[in-house]
């Protein structure tokens, strides 16, 4: 309703005020990707499979693209995106997949940031694991939250009792994700410092979900 009534003020405004043109359909524009999430993750949840298809690829190259991807809604609200993985690391996942996740963290870390804060992007190998971390210096998640923050639905009080929308399925989908592919997804956290997030895949990805879902290797 919000989109379809920003969109028909802006039809109706007069043709000499473009500025009111322009925000009117800033703010569907904004709705619209809301709404394209929220359908993104209900689908993903409701098909209940989250099967991976690994082939050959590089981790800092899929970075640079989801940075650049979430670059102007950062900018819309104030936010710095900083990208450290400026090192090739090579790993056997599903493209696709690992996206998923790194858009749900990133856009998660733009969401529960503030005008003039920052969201650090991280990548490393360890042994025989590839790791990458989403840092943002924003409000934080209380101590007795990061328990439950990878459940279906769950949001925290202060959440729920603030304007930041959502419905709690981000994290789980990243969860079930990390999970098909062999590795493990860890928060940390400190109120109002901000959130760390820090997923580990091993470089050779299995999956996880179903038998005979996995592509051919490159």
């Amino acid at each position: 309703m919000s989109i379809l009534g920003y969109l028909d003020m802006a039809l109706d405004a007069p043709e000499d005020h473009p500025g009111q043109h322009e925000s009117f359909l800033r703010i569907a524009q904004s709705n619209a990707e809301k709404l394209l999430s929220l359908v993104s993750d209900l689908l993903s949840v409701s098909s209940d499979s989250m099967g991976v298809h690994p082939q050959r690829m590089d981790l800092m190259d899929l970075i640079g693209m989801c940075v650049a991807s979430a670059g102007p809604r950062a900018k819309s609200r104030g936010v710095d995106i900083v990208n450290e993985a400026t090192r090739s690391l090579w790993l056997t996942a599903d493209p696709g997949r690992v996206t998923q996740v790194l858009d749900n963290l990133l856009s998660n870390a733009i969401k529960y940031s503030r005008p003039g804060d920052t969201v650090t992007l991280r990548a490393w190998e360890t042994g025989e694991a590839v790791c990458f971390s989403v840092t943002d210096t924003g409000i934080g998640i209380a101590e007795e939250d990061l328990p439950k923050i990878f459940t279906r639905y769950f949001r925290s009080d202060s959440v729920r009792e603030s304007s930041i929308p959502g419905v709690g399925l981000g994290l789980g989908i990243v969860k079930r994700i990390v999970e098909n592919h062999g590795g493990s997804v860890t928060a940390n956290s400190r109120p109002n410092l901000g959130s760390t997030f820090t997923v580990t895949l091993p470089k050779g990805a299995a999956d996880r979900e179903a038998e005979g879902s996995v592509g051919p290797s490159l």
